[in-house]
């Protein structure tokens, strides 16, 4: 009789432990190994001014984009774009209005308007007679 027990009992512990060890919270499957969300950069560049996403456009065409960071220096923003294929296209740093800008941030290449501004000064109306 004790030999029956023993056996019911070891098994009831076996059972016991089996279903509390394939017991889970809801929240453990929500669980994750990255500390922060996941974006892609097409969502990054989607939130950028139209003017910054003109010049890089202008400037890189379709290459594909592995970062975009935004920083102030001076109290300007600048924004520097990082392409996967780092050794054919260093980083490109643009400022809110779309101008490129050199490493040290100082201009490289005005934005598209001033620079049509330049080329095509305006043209005064014809005299009547």
């Amino acid at each position: 009789m004790k030999n029956n027990f023993t056996i019911v009992g070891v098994g009831m512990l076996l059972l016991i432990g089996l279903l509390v060890g394939c017991a889970r919270s809801k929240n453990e499957h929500a669980r994750s190994s990255y500390a922060f969300p996941l974006v892609s950069s097409g969502a990054l560049f989607m939130t950028l001014p139209p003017e910054v996403q003109n010049t890089i456009r202008a400037q890189t065409g379709g290459e594909e984009i592995d970062d975009i960071r935004k920083t102030t220096n001076s109290g300007k923003v600048i924004y520097s774009i990082y392409f996967r294929k780092s050794t054919l296209y260093p980083p490109l740093f643009v400022s809110t209005n779309g101008a490129v800008l050199s490493a040290d941030h100082s201009v490289a290449v005005r934005e598209p308007s001033a620079t049509l501004k330049e080329i095509k000064p305006e043209v005064p109306a014809a005299a009547t007679p």
